[in-house]
């Protein structure tokens, strides 16, 4: 792993051991937050650079990965067991 930093706007972490097109540099957390917002779909390989390019360009957030479905529900109690 090469100490060179994530070239995703926003992003401080130096860790990264993923070079993309021998020009980008994304991290861990980057890549499993672009491969969740990706989801299983399959894509023409100049559609997913396309959105990783554009992906790259947002800022990264505190909290990046935000909550999901089985999440949000389970901050609610349950009226009974399913």
């Amino acid at each position: 792993m090469s100490v060179l930093s994530c070239d995703r706007k926003g992003c401080s972490n130096v860790m990264c051991d993923i070079l993309v097109d021998g020009t980008t540099y994304i991290c861990n957390e980057c890549a499993r937050e672009f491969i969740a917002k990706c989801g299983d779909r399959r894509f023409e390989e100049r559609k997913i650079k396309k959105r990783f390019e554009n992906f790259m360009l947002i800022p990264k957030l505190e909290e990046s990965f935000g909550i999901t479905a089985e999440e949000f529900l389970n901050q609610y109690e349950r009226s009974h067991e399913i």
